[in-house]
């Protein structure tokens, strides 16, 4: 019979860890993910389990980072049969900045301060009552995601206490870098993969704990877990008009006017939204849009650059690929046909004017690549890249946004066109969507049990729901990979930077296979200045329930 543990006293436990890793600033992309991770490692690392087994903890470094982050990796195996089914929790110790905090920065990262000085301030009535109840902790990272870290943790040291009656393994991961571009989740499936071989592991499937909230227009006693995962692809587009003084408006191109109409046609557009049964995605929205003068000057902008961010259920690669491209094309048409009208106006007053060549050719990056390579070796071509790549370095570029902008201005300076031009390419973070409902036994067995095993638990303060799609993006999306062949060449085919520091290791991954329910904490505001976490569900009633589907999934799957 399992050990009984006090609700109560767990969740008091999950509130102190809470609070200790909220009260460590981990900012994506900073040297204190790696304190974060250290402070982990080294807690746990006591405990007695790992005191007699330091080999099932394991700090996997990310290849080449500066910033010497690692994601964390902690084994625990049941002594109950022999049960080779292990679960795996999921989280991440990443944050988003805090500079939406204003004057009350310094207290971002310090629950009892910053509720403390939020209390004294008109934030309206529902807010401000929450934040006096004593059912919620405020903070950045309290909800997205340190409160689901320290569940997991304190669940694992259960776990870990009681392995008599563990009838199989868990395994808690610990990702960096979700936040912004993922490289932590890049970089799990061949250590998994070699650690089920060494330990003889089968996952069976991943508990994730991230952000969720409450749903628009819907009952607040609800709470949802989600069997997959939304996707999100970026198409980018790199101009390259014509110049021209600005006292000869009409002989030259200026890239801000298609810009303006691309975005214009794009930006929440529902058209462009993806549907999956009676889901609608997030229309696409700009994530950048920029002409690339660096100064003041009399000459036309000439060349720019914008990015987008397209939400995916079921879409591949190459449908948002070619949906970006038509939009780009009727936004240089439309464009076009605007200059050409006005000129006619203001060529009635200036007789001795020409009529401009209004030319302009699309490519993909995948079309650019095979027109250089009629003039140049692919070494050459790797050549050129790899310096853009290194001369970025150096001036301290690190956005893999910009040097794949620098990467495609080169090539296509290379081809040495002097006619306007679109380049249209990928830039990182790809995020594949996880379809609950994809035709793979191992993902319907495990998401069909789950289903089965939620349905059972009752409790009757909240009503919790299982839904198809995690409404946000994860790292639960490089664990397992849904797509064709065809969409692989795609992604690998129009990504300047693919393999260059950010890339999904297919092979690894669809070996590791491994579907991920959310099963989050609740909370509000995540990556606000009023972030907050729901402490009765998220560190009382949600651990209870995580560990009796962890405990009947390992049984039963």
């Amino acid at each position: 019979m399992r050990n009984k543990v006090d609700i109560k006293k767990r969740s008091k436990k999950i509130y102190q860890l809470t609070k200790e890793l909220v009260e460590i600033e981990s900012i994506s992309n900073t040297k204190q993910v790696k304190k974060i991770g250290d402070y982990i490692y080294d807690k746990i690392s006591y405990w007695p389990y790992y005191q007699k087994h330091p080999d099932h903890l394991l700090k996997i470094p990310l290849k080449g980072d500066s910033l010497k982050r690692f994601n964390l990796v902690c084994l625990i195996k049941g002594k109950k049969g022999n049960n080779k089914n292990t679960v795996v929790y999921l989280s991440h110790l990443d944050t988003v900045d805090i500079n939406d905090y204003g004057e009350l920065k310094e207290f971002a990262t310090s629950p009892d301060l910053l509720i403390n000085k939020l209390k004294n301030i008109n934030l309206g009535n529902t807010i401000n009552q929450e934040l006096k109840s004593g059912e919620w902790m405020i903070g950045r990272g309290t909800a997205d995601m340190k409160t689901g870290l320290a569940l997991e943790l304190e669940l694992l040291k259960e776990f870990s206490e009681d392995l008599q009656n563990l009838e199989g393994n868990i395994l808690v991961l610990v990702t960096v870098n979700e936040e912004a571009d993922s490289l932590g989740a890049l970089n799990i499936a061949r250590p998994l993969n070699k650690l089920a071989q060494k330990e003889d592991l089968s996952y069976i499937g991943g508990i994730n704990t991230d952000y969720t909230t409450r749903e628009k227009f819907d009952k607040s006693s609800n709470r949802y877990l989600y069997l997959g995962s939304i996707g999100k692809l970026m198409p980018a587009v790199y101009l390259s008009g014509i110049g021209s003084h600005i006292g000869d408006v009409f002989e030259g191109i200026d890239v801000n006017l298609i810009l303006s109409e691309l975005t214009t046609r794009i930006n929440y557009n529902l058209e462009l939204a993806d549907k999956y049964k009676n889901h609608i995605s997030n229309p696409p929205i700009s994530l950048k849009q920029s002409d690339l003068k660096s100064e003041y000057n009399g000459q036309l902008a000439y060349q720019g650059f914008a990015y987008y961010n397209f939400m995916n259920y079921n879409r591949d690669a190459t449908e948002v690929i070619n949906i970006f491209k038509e939009e780009v094309k009727d936004s240089i048409r439309t464009s076009l046909d605007w200059i050409e009208g006005n000129f006619r106006g203001y060529s009635s007053y200036h007789k001795d004017k020409k009529k401009l060549s209004l030319e302009f050719e699309c490519y993909t990056y995948q079309q650019l690549i095979e027109l250089l390579e009629e003039s140049y070796k692919k070494e050459v071509i790797n050549q050129k890249i790899e310096q853009v790549i290194i001369k970025e370095r150096k001036k301290g570029v690190n956005d893999y946004r910009i040097i794949s902008l620098q990467i495609v201005k080169k090539l296509w300076e290379l081809t040495n066109i002097k006619k306007a031009a679109a380049i249209i390419f990928f830039v990182p973070p790809y995020y594949p969507a996880q379809n609950p409902q994809y035709n793979d036994e191992k993902t319907l067995r495990f998401n069909n049990l789950i289903k089965t095993i939620v349905k059972s638990k009752k409790n009757t303060e909240y009503n919790i729901k299982i839904k198809d799609f995690f409404p946000y993006l994860s790292d639960a999306s490089f664990t397992a990979f849904q797509g064709d062949i065809n969409e692989q060449k795609t992604l690998k085919s129009n990504m300047p930077f693919w393999s260059k520091g950010w890339e999904i290791d297919f092979e690894a991954v669809n070996k590791l296979n491994l579907p991920i329910i959310n099963m989050g904490t609740y909370g509000k505001d995540a990556h606000k200045y009023l972030e907050r976490v729901h402490i009765p569900y998220s560190m009382e009633v949600l651990p209870e329930l995580i560990k009796e589907v962890t405990v009947e999934l390992l049984q039963k799957y």
